[in-house]
């Protein structure tokens, strides 16, 4: 895979191993997480929704609107089985979302949010989260990464403070810098 920052992969080359042709994808997925060419992770994005749909659709039965439990109980199962996987690897693809994605992906959350407390789509977003207790995506991804950081600092305070290596000898091929809100 090429990664580009501009619109077109140009003067790709075949390259070959061990006389083996390797071809040039337009995606690549590792470790769950999908690489489009200018690292912009919309294919990722469009991937995670459509598996927390997914998710949410193999629970319906138990979240709609008519389901007996307790939207307490609703809410659990949205946070246990379905925001995992919305926030999957979210610590380091999130500073490069596009607000597009993000959008994307707090659209999700909010369609389960306003099934589980039986609510409809005209009600208000913001409302249903003041409700809930739930925080929009973008601000749980950054309490869990404050967290996270704070917890590594605590646990590896010696690490933390070694002299960190200059940039370019950790990649050859650097990322964007992260967008500034």
């Amino acid at each position: 895979m090429m990664v580009n920052r501009g619109s077109r992969l140009t003067n790709a080359t075949e390259i070959t191993v061990e006389g083996t042709p390797c071809h040039w994808l337009r995606a690549l997925t590792y470790l769950g997480v999908t690489l489009d060419p200018g690292l912009h992770f919309h294919t990722h994005t469009r991937m995670t929704q459509d598996k927390a749909t997914t998710a949410s659709r193999q629970l319906y039965a138990l979240i709609s609107r008519r389901s007996p439990l307790f939207p307490e109980v609703k809410l659990l199962l949205f946070k246990t089985c379905i925001r995992p996987i919305l926030t999957y690897a979210a610590p380091i693809i999130t500073p490069y979302l596009s607000k597009t994605s993000w959008k994307v992906l707090q659209v999700v959350q909010n369609k389960i949010i306003k099934a589980a407390i039986g609510k409809g789509w005209r009600f208000h977003t913001e409302a249903a989260h003041l409700i809930t207790n739930i925080p929009y995506l973008q601000d749980y991804i950054a309490i869990v990464n404050r967290r996270y950081r704070l917890r590594f600092e605590a646990n590896h305070h010696e690490e933390c403070r070694a002299p960190a290596l200059p940039y370019h000898l950790h990649n050859t091929f650097p990322l964007p810098a992260p967008k500034q809100d």
